[in-house]
């Protein structure tokens, strides 16, 4: 029988992969399936920056140079459902806003910049004064983060700005007061590949981290916690101690450029020495 005879009995025999099922396995098995609970940092970096109850300041159609506060109802991708506030629970005039067209902006920017807050026609009767509403609804109000709403950053997902190139430090893990940069090489959802600073194309001690590792930080937090900036001692030997301080000196000349937002780290769990 030639190649292409057994292609076509294959393809004919109608026996057809079965697709594994989890809820039979564990049924059969008896194994219990881990609590959602356990996946928080995956629902953290699957989130675009924004969260329901954040509020910021958009215009107010027809009129492109009037403004009102709306709430974040819910998000998806890089589009906010937005309620204007003075709507209450009233979901009848709730829009879907696309964060890299859509005229939005943190609170606080049209008194910047000179802008006119101003109540939509569709809730006037409801609002008999606009200074003591405002006063009320932006009381301890969490405002959308302006990052995510002006420049480079706009509509990107955190993510995204820990770009190849990107540095980072990686504290030692073996109970030292140490760390040392590392640059990112690839980032796979959150999963980064991570290369010591001054190895160069040696990947051999190239090493994969979630963002939100407990031992990864950004620039400045070995300073900031009283920890030693030095290589590992598993490849320390590499270079003489003047080759690594020069790298050193270079990777501080370079900050700015390869910089990762400190917030992203902010639901980063802690972990002692």
């Amino acid at each position: 029988m030639n190649g292409e005879q057994q292609q076509e009995t294959d393809a004919g025999s109608g026996v057809e992969e079965a697709e594994f099922n989890w809820d039979e396995y564990l049924e059969d098995t008896g194994a219990l399936a881990a609590p959602h609970s356990s996946f928080k940092h995956v629902d953290t970096s699957l989130q675009n920056g924004f969260a329901p109850g954040m509020k910021l300041e958009v215009a107010v159609k027809p009129d492109p140079d009037t403004y009102w506060v709306a709430t974040i109802i819910t998000t998806c991708g890089q589009l906010l459902l937005l309620r204007y506030d003075g709507y209450g629970e009233d979901r009848k005039a709730d829009f879907w806003c696309d964060i890299m067209t859509a005229d939005l902006h943190p609170i606080g920017w049209c008194e910047q910049n000179k802008k006119a807050l101003r109540v939509p026609e569709g809730i006037k009767d409801k609002i008999s004064n606009q200074e003591e509403f405002l006063q009320q609804t932006l009381k301890g109000a969490c405002s959308a983060p302006a990052n995510l709403l002006e420049g480079l950053h706009r509509g990107k997902n955190p993510l995204d700005l820990i770009a190849p190139g990107s540095r980072l430090e990686c504290q030692h893990m073996k109970g030292s007061l140490g760390a040392w940069i590392v640059s990112v090489i690839d980032n796979i959802g959150g999963r980064l590949k991570l290369r010591y600073e001054g190895l160069g194309d040696l990947d051999q001690y190239d090493l994969w981290m979630f963002y939100l590792d407990p031992f990864l930080h950004p620039v400045g937090w070995a300073t900031q916690h009283g920890y030693i900036l030095e290589p590992p001692l598993a490849f320390r030997h590499l270079k003489t101690e003047a080759e690594w301080e020069e790298i050193l000196t270079t990777v501080k000349q370079e900050e700015e450029e390869s910089l990762v937002p400190t917030d992203l780290f902010k639901d980063k769990p802690v972990v002692g020495i």
